[in-house]
């Protein structure tokens, strides 16, 4: 039996790491629990095809907004984190405004072209165009649940979001008890992104002094310049990413159709269930994964070691229990073809090389190696779009969930390779 390792798993479960990414946890899982709750009622309520096309609409705004509005939250982490208050506030409001620039132009750009791509489908593109809204709104609201996560203020970050995520659902489950047009739940969901969007910046405010650089600082800067040039790298990493993670979506849509999709979306969706506290863990790594290469830039790679099998370990528990559960899991969403079971089956088995993957997916944001992450992502993508074109159209049902199991795979093994390399050229001496 190897004892050091029972060592490392008594030690993370004993430490503050785990009280925080618990915390954490339960709210990104309350947060998603409303987003499946939303998927139910609009299966219940609206029917499948309508669920498809929600999840067709949620995946073309994931794309744009948050691949490329989130690119900066790492770099926002980090400077919070090892910056003196007055330099983090400066770089909070730059981040923020930045964020503004771009998903204003981002959805601008992209509304004309859908319109034009799809001018005879009026409701698709309305639908489209209201979660661009959205997503855009959600996306600045994130530039403030990170300046709490990154202040450790986790409490605050759970109040918050939590209850932003209650809202969502009984808004969503009101239009559907009045029966009112489906077109009135996206506006609906629309008010509450602004509101909670307000809520957070009046919020921010007591904490950083932001009046006034928000009146004043809206001209491209030195520092927003030395933001993007640092950022560019997680720009396109985060686009190839958000590609990457839901491209199966609209390649399942464009080939199997709507029911297809809409069952493939549910499957993912309870995978997310299982999987969420990993974004949350990977949260509240960050500060201490950042500390430990401060001060000792090779203990970072053992201490990731330590903890990879810790983490290994409770994502192959929770892949027995999805396994075992899948039969409620069809009870709990309901409508639900013959052939489900089968697609949960093999996109279960994924869970946990995607936690792996998401617990230490920004450390080459740590080790200042964006461009490494940004090659990675792209090698990701090209695989993930081969398999989800290819796969589909050999069995259109089951090819997808094959697609998403093989994807999560390849994607720990690159991963491992790039840190591998990373480490085998630190301790040569060849980075700094």
């Amino acid at each position: 039996m190897n004892f050091s390792r029972l060592k490392n798993y008594k030690q993370f479960l004993n430490s503050n790491l785990l009280k925080e990414g618990v915390l954490v946890s339960l709210t990104e899982y309350l947060m998603l629990g409303s987003l499946f709750g939303i998927n139910i009622i609009i299966n219940r309520g609206f029917g499948t095809a309508e669920l498809g096309e929600f999840t067709f609409a949620y995946t073309i705004a994931q794309i744009v907004i948050m691949g490329v509005g989130g690119a900066f939250s790492p770099l926002l982490r980090r400077e919070i984190i090892l910056q003196n208050k007055e330099d983090a506030n400066k770089y909070l409001i730059s981040v923020l405004q930045l964020r503004v620039y771009i998903i204003t132009f981002c959805c601008v750009l992209c509304s004309l072209l859908f319109i034009f791509l799809h001018s005879s489908q009026v409701k698709l593109n309305t639908i489209v165009l209201i979660m661009l809204l959205i997503k855009g709104l959600d996306s600045l609201t994130e530039t403030f649940y990170t300046t709490f996560q990154s202040l450790k203020r986790y409490n605050t970050f759970a109040l918050i979001k939590s209850s932003n995520a209650i809202i969502n659902i009984v808004a969503v489950l009101l239009i559907a008890l009045l029966k009112l047009p489906v077109l009135a739940l996206y506006f609906s969901l629309a008010m509450v992104a602004l509101f909670y969007l307000i809520c957070n910046l009046f919020y921010v405010s007591k904490i950083f002094k932001i009046k006034k650089y928000i009146k004043l600082n809206w001209h491209y800067s030195a520092e927003k310049k030395s933001i993007v040039m640092e950022g560019w790298p997680l720009i396109l990493n985060s686009i190839f990413f958000q590609i990457s993670s839901r491209v199966s979506v609209v390649f399942v849509y464009s080939i199997s159709g709507k029911i297809v999709t809409g069952v493939f979306s549910a499957a993912i969706m309870m995978i997310t269930v299982f999987t969420a506290f990993a974004n949350s863990l990977g949260v509240v790594f960050f500060p201490r994964l950042a500390q430990i290469y401060t001060q000792n830039k090779l203990a970072l790679f053992k201490y990731l070691q330590k903890t990879a099998f810790v983490i290994g370990t409770l994502g192959t528990v929770l892949c027995g229990i999805f396994i075992a559960t899948i039969y409620w899991q069809l009870k709990i969403v309901g409508h639900m073809p013959p052939y489900a079971y089968r697609m949960f089956f093999i996109a279960g088995l994924s869970i946990p090389f995607a936690i792996l993957s998401a617990v230490f997916g920004n450390v080459f944001v740590i080790l200042r190696k964006q461009i490494l992450g940004m090659y990675l992502a792209a090698i990701i993508l090209i695989i993930n779009c081969v398999l989800y074109y290819c796969l589909p159209q050999i069995d259109s049902i089951l090819g997808a969930s094959f697609a998403y199991l093989i994807s999560n795979v390849l994607i720990v093994i690159v991963f491992t390779i790039f840190i591998i390399k990373v480490y085998t050229e630190l301790k040569k001496g060849v980075l700094n």
